[in-house]
């Protein structure tokens, strides 16, 4: 039977592993959604109102609130349901696609479903990847009625159509991306900065086809190509 501390401590150390290597935008995100819920307490600013997306407020001298609302929310668990659901999608999208690409469009798109088709629970597979930002939607629903579920549910369905490649337009030029990242040298002063040339599967995802390195055959080095006899030397 596993001991539950170790466990315990296993879990933890996974998780700042995993904290440590988050990009730069992914850990901007987490800082801005954390610092507005702190600002939230504040009796002389009401964060939450200044904020919020309301389609009733929008206007030219509020047209902040179309960037501002995805760090606004309701309470603290919220919050945390937003960022289990949200920092898995993002990370993944900035380590494929860039920095730069990422504040471009900071909507997730879904691909993780390619590389890791299901999310793994008690060591076996469990729901497909694809449905897993779907799940924390409809929880953050249940358990916050007013947490604007048809606002999320938009969100992803503009992920999954820019993850099925049908919007991909919109995504900024690779030569812009490259020029900007070589006039301010930002992969020299910026930490954990994912360039252009860093991605991890290439422009919007396009995973190597590695899965069959495996079925290779092991082979002794220096037999092949070679006339190297086996055995004792004629006399």
């Amino acid at each position: 039977m596993p001991n539950p501390t170790h466990m315990i401590k296993l879990t933890l150390q996974r998780t700042v592993v995993y904290i440590d290597r988050l990009p730069l935008f992914t850990r901007l995100v987490i800082v801005l959604a954390v610092a507005c819920e702190i600002l939230a307490v504040l009796p002389w600013w009401d964060v939450r109102a200044a904020g919020r997306l309301e389609p009733d407020l929008i206007g030219l001298s509020t047209m902040h609130r179309t960037n501002t609302y995805p760090f606004i929310h309701m309470d603290v668990i919220h919050l945390i349901i937003n960022l289990l659901g949200v920092t898995p999608m993002l990370e993944r999208f900035e380590a494929e696609n860039g920095t730069l690409t990422s504040i471009a469009l900071f909507f997730g798109p879904i691909r993780h479903h390619k590389t890791s088709p299901y999310v793994i629970i008690s060591g076996r597979p469990t729901i497909p990847t694809w449905s897993a930002p779907i799940v924390m939607v409809l929880l953050a629903a249940i358990l916050l009625p007013g947490s604007s579920a048809l606002g999320h549910l938009c969100g992803l369905a503009i992920g999954y159509i820019f993850g099925l490649g049908y919007i991909k337009f919109l995504a900024p030029p690779e030569w812009a991306l490259r020029w900007i990242e070589g006039k301010f040298k930002l992969r020299s002063w910026l930490p954990y900065y994912v360039s252009v040339d860093q991605k991890v599967y290439g422009r919007f995802g396009a995973v190597l086809p590695m899965s069959n390195l495996g079925s290779a055959p092991v082979v002794a080095p220096g037999l092949v190509g070679s006339n190297q006899r086996l055995g004792p030397a004629p006399e």
